[in-house]
């Protein structure tokens, strides 16, 4: 486990929604922005993770909650390098979750489909609508923690 982030992971199999080939887990990633031995350079809106296990056999997730440093004044974006891209106005980017203006948690659990079922690094940034990354206050002293729901 690298310093700064958590994982527990939650292996339940669901019985109603096995096939005979494949059977579906649901994960759960306790993630934090702090700075880590790999990626000293993660702050609160900007940062990477590399998990202690390889992540395979997922084919979507949402966000479950979300803590910041400061409420933001504007509307921002989660975004993750796992998920596929949305359109925003005339951008792409790979949204998790938005945040409206005075809202640091999602207001309800979207899922959205992976890039690839197997991986082992996350990167996450918190964006505007033209996909760059933001600046909240508190951030160098506070950072950001969320709760991803893999499935």
């Amino acid at each position: 486990m690298t310093v700064g982030s958590m994982l527990k992971i939650s292996k339940n199999i669901k019985s109603h929604k096995k096939r005979m080939d494949h059977q579906l887990v649901d994960m759960y990633l306790y993630i934090d922005s702090k700075p880590t031995v790999y990626y000293p350079e993660n702050t609160a809106t900007d940062f990477t993770i590399q998990l202690p296990t390889h992540i395979s056999s997922v084919s979507e997730c949402g966000l479950i909650e979300l803590r910041l440093p400061s409420r933001p004044e504007k509307k921002l974006f989660v975004c993750t390098d796992i998920c596929e891209e949305s359109v925003i106005n005339e951008k792409t980017l790979p949204v998790i979750s938005s945040l409206i203006r005075k809202d640091s948690a999602p207001s309800h659990i979207v899922y959205i489909p992976l890039r690839s079922r197997s991986f082992d690094i996350i990167r996450f940034y918190i964006c505007d609508e033209s996909g760059r990354v933001a600046e909240l206050e508190g951030q160098a002293i506070e950072g950001t923690s969320l709760t991803l729901h893999l499935r």
